[in-house]
């Protein structure tokens, strides 16, 4: 939670601004393992038992798409 003053049980406006910025960067890092994750699932999914030439082009262009679709 973060340490409240016990007195007003209201934060300062450095503590919001602290929470927000924390929040900030704990969504950033989720969102990057989310995409690590999917580009993971997606790479076995194409890929398979063989790791051929074009197998992996299309795991490499996948993941190109896939960035796209996240940045938007």
């Amino acid at each position: 939670m973060g340490n409240q003053n016990q007195e007003s049980g209201k934060k300062t406006k450095r503590e919001r601004g602290k929470i927000k910025r924390r929040d900030k960067i704990t969504k950033a890092a989720h969102q990057e393992n989310v995409r690590i994750v999917l580009l993971k699932r997606y790479r076995e999914a194409i890929m398979g038992a063989g790791n051929s030439r074009m197998k992996w082009q299309s795991y490499r262009s996948l993941s190109k798409s896939l960035e796209e679709r996240l940045h938007n």
